[in-house]
């Protein structure tokens, strides 16, 4: 069995130069059983506010230098 998922990146920028983008991607959340995940770099835009009341909101934060390097280590490792 096939599954479907949909990743939408920049959605924050489609506020900027195109009209309904946030509202038809609301509809579409609000209509489909697929998955769709939206990604931003810009979480407290006017518009992302509209769609984050539609999402499961999930805050990532930038890694600092150990981290990365504890994580490239532990690739080398394999």
């Amino acid at each position: 069995m096939n599954k479907t998922l949909i990743i939408m990146d920049e959605v924050d920028g489609m506020s900027s130069g195109d009209r309904g983008g946030i509202s038809a991607i609301i509809d579409m959340i609000k209509k489909t059983k697929v998955p769709i995940i939206c990604i931003c770099n810009d979480r407290q835009a006017t518009k992302i506010r509209s769609l984050a009341g539609h999402c499961y909101d999930i805050k990532y934060h930038k890694p600092n230098k150990k981290m990365v390097a504890d994580r490239l280590a532990d690739i080398i490792k394999l």
